[in-house]
């Protein structure tokens, strides 16, 4: 059974990622930083590492080159990064130390868990060849194989000893027929129909496919105009070309009438195809957000901005008799993984009705820079329910639905909340998901629970809005659209970066961080935190730090950055 070691300073995620393993079988030990992750390895040798990059003490860069320079029996071990460092220099220098993999935060566990045993594979691989050639050189070095030789006398010179040095022939062209082959065009494809046979009659009726959807594309409309069906083909053409060129001849490609593409994959086990799907699917985003983005044509990014792109893998049950046309196969694989995934969402809204039932919300205190009692507090779920949910939207292929489930359960029980806060001139600070307020398909049963609020309910909510992503251009107006439902509006940031955090045309009122992300901030580029910090100021905001461990030690600090608010946990 292979052992891994974790090597995180958040306590809560190092949790989470050692029972998501624990859970997948392997032995885990944690370390809280790089001093104590070295104390680990050279106490007992794991079988992979994973690492934070920055943490106290020792960083993740840091443990590595010790690794590598001092202690060469472990040298091999494969090393893999997890940090929420997503900066090209970054992942270099850690590749360039000797790092094996790198996995960005938040967690994707399904990618983890394929990463994890990609690289125990192939460190069995290495070592399973490293026995053979022993075997190989003992049997050389053998007397056993010494007796054989000599009996069959001395070995004859080579040819080319036997004859005079010649000048080295040109080399003969390589037969067509021997080539390596061209990747085959799209016509050289099988049918969709005959990939589905192929797959099922290979896994014995199984078939493990991916559905891949772009999702919201029809908010483009609203801008688009008349231009909308052209322009939208356009961005489901890109999306399809990017996805044939990244499956095997093998794997069979259609897309349904819905707009969504159906990829079975014959030779990939469930596990490697959510994988493949995932990177899919990360090549297509990056081709419309990424920094790098193509912007197809005229198809701005603020265009793209409300679009998202979806994978979700499973395997489903197709008899060979029910392979009829492409039309009809497409439309039975496509029913049944949805018929699927629904079934894995109700085992989810499950958990979330139990959630309902059983949950409990607490308030946590914020307190100001100068010590006193700040004028609002934190709704917040207690640690036990919060670990639940954690698992259960990064485990989840459709986690912003469940989040969007959640926002509703949390928008209710934080109202009820309000009834036990004495105090009724304290605000309530409740969490949101940017996708909730920004998706159509959610966005309108959230303002529909926020109409049912009471005059003295909105006068008292402060709606804090998580994750919103880098690429919503700075035009975009749904945190506003809050504004007639709460007394503030509160954005909260993963890191302390100016793209995050566009407060010229929002009506925001505080700026959320959390105190470990500030801290790796000041850490890689104190002046660049500065920069943060000053321009939230300048956009008459203020800045809440959340989860500082010990609030009296950091207070000096923080009110040196510039923190206005700080919460503690």
């Amino acid at each position: 059974m292979a052992e891994i070691l974790v090597v995180e300073d958040e306590e809560d995620l190092r949790e989470v990622i050692a029972e998501e393993l624990e859970d997948a079988g392997y032995v885990i030990r944690t370390a809280r930083n790089g001093e104590e992750g070295l104390t680990a390895i050279l106490e007992q040798r794991p079988d992979l590492v994973l690492s934070d990059i920055t943490m106290p003490k020792m960083n993740g860069h840091e443990l590595l080159q010790e690794l590598r320079d001092k202690h060469p029996t472990c040298r091999d071990i494969p090393f893999v990064y997890l940090s929420a460092l997503a900066d090209k220099q970054d992942v270099m220098a850690g590749l360039n130390l000797g790092a094996d993999d790198y996995i960005t935060k938040p967690i994707d566990f399904d990618l983890l868990l394929m990463k994890v045993q990609t690289r125990l594979r192939q460190v069995e691989k290495i070592e399973t060849k490293k026995d053979a050639e022993m075997v190989r050189l003992y049997k050389a070095l053998s007397p056993e194989a010494e007796e054989s030789q000599a009996s069959q006398g001395p070995a004859k010179p080579a040819a080319e000893e036997s004859q005079p040095a010649q000048p080295p022939a040109k080399p003969a062209a390589v037969p067509r027929a021997e080539a390596a082959p061209a990747k085959p065009a799209a016509s050289d494809r099988p049918s969709f129909a005959d990939g589905v046979k192929a797959a099922i009659s290979l896994n014995k009726g199984k078939l493990t496919a991916g559905r891949f959807q772009v999702i919201d594309i029809e908010r483009i409309k609203d801008s688009l105009g008349d231009k909308w069906e052209s322009r939208a083909e356009r961005v489901l053409d890109a999306a399809e070309r990017i996805i044939a060129a990244n499956v095997t001849p093998e794997d069979a490609v259609r897309r349904n009438s819905q707009g969504e593409f159906i990829v079975c994959f014959p030779r990939l086990d469930p596990e490697q195809a959510a994988f493949k799907a995932r990177s899919i699917r990360d090549e297509i985003w990056d081709h419309f957000f990424g920094q790098e983005g193509s912007q197809d044509g005229d198809l701005s990014t603020e265009d793209l901005a409300f679009c998202d792109i979806s994978a979700e893998v499973n395997t489903v049950e197709v008899k060979a008799e029910e392979v009829t046309d492409d039309g009809s196969i497409v439309d039975l694989v496509t029913s049944r993984l949805k018929r699927v995934a629904e079934r894995a969402h109700a085992q989810a809204m499950e958990v979330l009705a139990d959630l309902s039932e059983n949950g409990r919300m607490v308030v946590r205190q914020a307190s100001t820079k100068a010590g006193q009692i700040a004028p609002f507090c934190l709704a917040d779920f207690e640690p036990t329910i919060r670990k639940k949910i954690r698992r259960l939207t990064m485990a989840r292929g459709d986690s912003e639905s469940i989040r969007a489930e959640i926002d509703f359960l949390t928008l209710g029980l934080a109202s009820e909340l309000l009834f036990d806060i004495e105090d009724e001139a304290q605000l309530l600070v409740v969490p949101v998901e940017f996708s909730t307020i920004a998706a159509k398909r959610w966005q309108a049963k959230y303002r529909e629970l926020c109409t049912t609020l009471t005059e003295e309910a909105r006068s008292r909510l402060i709606f804090c809005v998580r994750n919103r992503p880098a690429h919503v251009p700075s035009s975009d107006t749904s945190i506003d659209q809050l504004s007639p439902f709460s007394r503030l509006r509160m954005l909260q940031v993963s890191e302390p970066r100016l793209s995050n955090c566009d407060l010229a045309t929002s009506q925001i009122s505080i700026v959320g961080i959390n105190f470990d992300a500030l801290e790796r901030a000041r850490q890689r580029d104190a002046r660049r935190l500065g920069v943060f910090i000053t321009s939230v100021h300048h956009g008459k905001a203020r800045l809440l730090v959340d989860n500082i461990p010990d609030l009296n030690d950091a207070r000096t600090g923080l009110i040196r950055l510039g923190a206005d608010f700080l919460a503690g946990r």
